[in-house]
């Protein structure tokens, strides 16, 4: 067996007609990892009867030696490649007969067998992907429950949902992304409780969207979302196997892709984003309570500083005479208008945030403490702020980091930048309003024909079983969630 690295032909010999694998190669670009093998078995000579072409740092090559190169050489006589399908021992094997077909499965680690002579071929798949181990997801750990998480090998991950969720009707789908990207989505869900209007449904959306490169699970939502742009998330996106085991058999379905340890759920509603992974494992009085907790911690992350620039700036007969006095004296010798010291801090926080994300363990403690402590003793005792605005913003970050979602933590934090502009120009009035138009948009806000405030908007009393608090498992009751009777 001869063995080579392949080379594109060059200017000289273009005028000539090039073979079916120079036209491949070709396809592909230069590609240092192009092998190409030139097969002879004990029984023929001459021309070699079966050329091999694949990347070697996408296959497994004890694979190609085993299913492939010792089947090939030991044959008594040059079979045609449909005949090769019944004699070599693979299960993943495909045909093809273009070019730009060709490409696409040497790039998915695929090896294909060729004939000289002949414009047609055979695949099989001896991909060997590169994976990580399991483990815990950094965004969503827990003190109680397992600790596992997704890795980026789709196998893996539904053999874990399997693992978890022990049912017959446990289904899974698979949606091909044809324009252009040819990839696969899989969908994830329970026969018995899952409602196939939903299931027809999001095999609809999935089939009308155009993806150049799917690369992970994020990029669907956009093309399968039931209204225009919103600050609101429309899928609930998870690394941990139990939390998706949970909701599909609630009547959920779970979206999946290859390269990727995040599965997305859908439909959801607002109440999602106010549950933890670990609240099933906890006591229902308890989880109750966090829940209760978090909600508590939401608002005061969306609202503390706006109505702070509400009654300060507008609505001064709302606050008694002391702590009028108490402001007063704090901002004393103060530059900027009580909305624009809030506006400067909340940035600040924002920058201390995103610093802190990208920057090694050691380092991004140091940042934060840097940039919580020190920076604001220093801009209070230089004049630039007063004491109190930073007790309500560190008041509220804190508050924004109660919730458990980080998606819900960010969009809290983007939502309260216009509310404190219209707090400082139009007070209480301005936040009302504000908070009218929310709710209106979240009234109007479904999910995939869900309604987005579900149970609240249209309230519906056993839907809070398991949203606001947490009832005892024995009084819920799992199925259908938008055809319930």
């Amino acid at each position: 067996m001869s063995r080579r690295k392949f080379k594109l032909p060059q200017k000289q010999y273009k005028a000539k007609r090039l073979t079916f694998v120079e036209e491949i190669a070709m396809w592909l670009g230069e590609q240092p990892d192009l092998m190409i093998h030139y097969l002879k078995n004990r029984n023929t000579g001459g021309t070699p009867p079966y050329i091999l072409m694949y990347l070697e740092s996408m296959v497994d090559l004890k694979k190609i030696n085993d299913q492939i190169v010792q089947t090939l050489t030991g044959m008594s006589h040059e079979f045609s490649v449909g005949e090769l399908a019944e004699r070599i021992p693979a299960d993943n094997t495909k045909e093809f007969d273009e070019v730009q077909q060709a490409g696409h499965l040497l790039l998915k680690g695929y090896t294909l067998i060729l004939q000289q002579r002949h414009r047609r071929g055979f695949a099989v798949n001896t991909g060997k992907m590169p994976q990580r181990a399991f483990s815990e997801p950094e965004a969503e750990k827990v003190i109680f429950g397992p600790h596992l998480g997704f890795n980026e090998q789709l196998s893996d991950n539904i053999a874990l949902i399997r693992k978890y969720v022990d049912r017959d009707d446990l289904r899974f789908k698979s949606i091909t992304i044809k324009h252009p990207s040819d990839k696969k989505v899989y969908l994830a869900y329970v026969a018995q409780t899952a409602d196939p209007q939903l299931i027809k449904e999001v095999e609809r959306r999935l089939e009308k969207v155009e993806v150049k490169d799917l690369n992970d699970v994020h990029y669907l939502e956009e093309w399968i979302i039931d209204r225009g742009l919103s600050p609101f998330p429309n899928f609930y996106y998870t690394e941990r196997p139990d939390v998706v085991a949970a909701n599909i058999l609630e009547g959920r379905v779970a979206l999946m892709t290859g390269n990727s340890p995040v599965a997305a759920l859908l439909p959801i509603s607002i109440s999602h984003f106010l549950m933890a992974p670990d609240d099933h494992y906890y006591n229902p009085i308890y989880a109750s309570f966090l829940r209760v907790f978090r909600l508590i911690a939401a608002v005061l992350a969306f609202s503390v500083s706006s109505f702070y620039v509400a009654l300060t700036m507008v609505n001064h007969e709302l606050l008694p005479f002391q702590m009028i006095q108490t402001i007063i004296q704090a901002r004393e010798g103060v530059p900027f208008p009580i909305w624009i010291e809030v506006l400067i801090l909340e940035f600040a926080l924002e920058l201390v945030i995103e610093a802190s994300r990208w920057t090694p363990g050691n380092i991004g403690q140091a940042i934060t403490l840097f940039g919580t402590i020190v920076v604001g003793q220093a801009a209070v005792q230089a004049g630039i702020l007063n004491a109190t605005v930073i007790v309500v913003v560190s008041l509220e970050a804190i508050a924004s980091f109660a919730v458990p979602v980080y998606r819900a933590s960010t969009m809290i934090r983007l939502l309260r930048y216009p509310m404190i502009i219209l707090a400082s120009f139009f007070g209480i009035v301005g936040i009302l309003l504000y908070l009218m138009l929310i709710f209106i948009h979240l009234v109007r806000k479904e999910n995939l024909g869900m309604p987005y405030l579900l149970p609240l908007a249209p309230f519906d009393l056993s839907g809070f079983k398991d949203t606001l608090i947490r009832v005892p498992r024995k009084m819920m009751d799992r199925g259908n969630l938008i055809n319930k009777e």
